[in-house]
């Protein structure tokens, strides 16, 4: 179990009234995405980046499921990476970023 102490929303943006936030835990130096304020088939992901967000990789994409309203990915290590949040609506073509971290 994560100590909530050690836990904080480290950047935020915002698509079609949703809402992504990028996670972060100090003790265990992980980041996950979330996206709040959705409805099912909205998704969320992280990218991750070894040069400062020159070039990036998606490493997962999780999808709010039926009945839902927020969703979050699973925390990656973030040694020696930046990291960043981003989502979008289902239906809509366009996408949020938070700001790498």
């Amino acid at each position: 179990m994560w100590d909530p102490r050690y836990t904080s929303t480290v950047s935020t943006a915002g698509v079609w009234w949703r809402k992504i936030e990028l996670r972060y835990h100090s003790r265990t130096r992980c980041a996950w995405g979330r996206i709040s304020n959705g409805s099912r088939g909205d998704s969320v992901w992280v990218d991750w980046s070894a040069n400062g967000g020159q070039t990036w990789k998606q490493l997962d994409v999780t999808k709010i499921p039926r009945g839902g309203h927020e969703v979050h990915t699973v925390a990656h290590n973030d040694a020696g990476y930046v990291m960043r949040a981003c989502g979008k609506a289902g239906n809509r073509r366009e996408i949020a970023c938070t700001g790498w971290y």
